[in-house]
């Protein structure tokens, strides 16, 4: 799950809350729920039994009716509120009832700036989006209504009667029980909310981005070959074709002993930047450079961080200010980058450049065709976490991921004994006529 943000300036938007949801827990889980909620206050404790029926659903919705909310600015009245926070000293935060409230299964990975663009964009009111799943239901990985329905679910005394069996077709019969059920406006979004690559179930395929589905448009404009039909399986096979998944067939890379980076490119549909060799080469745009340890790091009391005379006992004068990734910034020291680039990955080498954030910059605006949002919002079936991992890396991108960092360039340095990538995959496998690659 990522943090929300606007598509146009990329700051962090307050009017998304995010609430883990859960039963009562085991006595010998209380204290360690009770401490991770009062750490992260998101965790939401249902006074249920923990079940994966409907009965855990309605009793969510029955909170989001009068919990559902998210944090506003309104003026700071003369005197303000007593406790109440405050920003600046000009405005109290208040909160308002959510415009929808959505329902997620824990094993799916949901890009917030992406769901909140698409459901900005769609009625405020007698909404119900998702998955529509053969034209009947709406599927359970994700799904959302807007308040005036959640406030119908809560209040209904049929629905209270109506609780029990599977949640996702249990919702659907909810919503046709409305007194206007043929006002609620059904909203699918199947093309972006789909099953993890690995998965291998009806729904999987590559993670998804716009560049592809225009390709799969022009395909579907001009036609297949009668050879790239019969490639993919027929024309019933070609309908539902993944370059990276297939049903009921577990999912094998592209070749052996790939480098991360390279693992998870092969998991993007239509092929990642590597599809023709499957290997990084030494003269690749994103590439590393490498340059001396000495060029790099500074040692703590190196006299060139500091002013004429300064020495490590007046840090305070060498910092003349933080510029705009955090980041301390010493205006009397200057080096040059003089170390020739290293021509291919050797183990005893370290530190390493940052040159990945330019080349991953343009990669991104390439697939999302310049446009900030527009591609996947879940990815569902995430059944391990290095599924998480791969799903985050492949559709945000280390600037993301990488939060922990410094913050711009500091982000791309890496601590000795951490390379950038693993070695290069075509040193550890050989071709073997008729047998394809092996490890060498």
């Amino acid at each position: 799950m990522t943090a929300p943000r606007d598509p146009h300036s990329g700051r962090p938007l307050g009017n998304v809350q995010v609430k883990f949801v859960l039963g009562r827990p085991r006595k010998k889980h209380a204290h360690r729920v009770a401490m991770e909620m009062e750490t992260y206050n998101d965790l939401v404790i249902l006074d249920i039994k923990e079940t994966g029926n409907s009965h855990k659903t309605y009793a969510f919705f029955q909170w989001a009716a009068e919990n559902g909310t998210v944090p506003i600015l309104v003026p700071r009245a003369k005197g303000g509120l007593i406790g109440a926070p405050t920003l600046e000293g000009q405005y109290d935060v208040h909160w308002k009832l959510a415009d929808y409230v959505v329902k997620a299964d824990d094993d799916s990975f949901i890009v917030l700036d992406e769901l909140e663009h698409r459901l900005r964009a769609l009625p405020r009111k007698m909404l119900y989006w998702g998955y529509l799943v053969r034209g009947q239901f709406m599927a359970g990985e994700a799904y959302a209504l807007s308040h005036d329905l959640v406030q119908y679910l809560a209040e209904s005394k049929e629905i209270a009667k109506e609780w029990g069996g599977k949640e996702d077709t249990k919702m659907t019969k909810w919503i046709k029980m409305h007194p206007r059920a043929q006002d609620v406006q059904w909203a699918a979004e199947n093309c972006w909310i789909y099953d993890h690559p690995r998965s291998w179930t009806p729904y999987a395929h590559g993670f998804l981005f716009p560049d592809h589905v225009d390709e799969i448009r022009s395909e579907m404009h001009r036609g297949l070959s009668a050879e790239e039909l019969k490639r993919r399986g027929g024309l019933y096979a070609a309908q539902s074709f993944s370059t990276t998944s297939q049903w009921k067939v577990p999912y094998k890379p592209p070749r052996p002993d790939l480098s991360a980076e390279e693992t998870v490119e092969a998991l993007v549909e239509g092929g990642g930047r590597w599809a023709t060799t499957w290997y990084r080469h030494d003269d690749d745009e994103d590439t590393q450079r490498m340059f001396s340890h000495d060029t790099m790091v500074f040692a703590a009391d190196d006299p060139r961080l500091y002013p004429a005379g300064g020495t490590m006992s007046r840090p305070k004068e060498a910092i003349e200010v933080l510029d705009k990734s955090g980041l301390a910034l010493y205006p009397n020291c200057s080096l040059e980058m003089t170390s020739p680039r290293h021509p291919s990955y050797v183990p005893t080498a370290n530190p390493y450049g940052a040159t990945y954030a330019p080349f991953n910059d343009a990669l991104a605006n390439q697939r999302y065709r310049d446009h900030k949002v527009g591609g996947t919002i879940v990815v569902h079936y995430c059944k391990k976490e290095e599924w998480f991992f791969e799903t985050a890396l492949a559709l945000l991108g280390r600037k993301q991921t990488w939060r922990f960092g410094s913050g711009g360039a500091g982000r791309e340095w890496r601590m000795n004994g951490s390379p950038l990538i693993q070695p290069h995959s075509y040193r550890s496998v050989k071709v073997v006529p008729g047998r394809g690659f092996l490890p060498a």
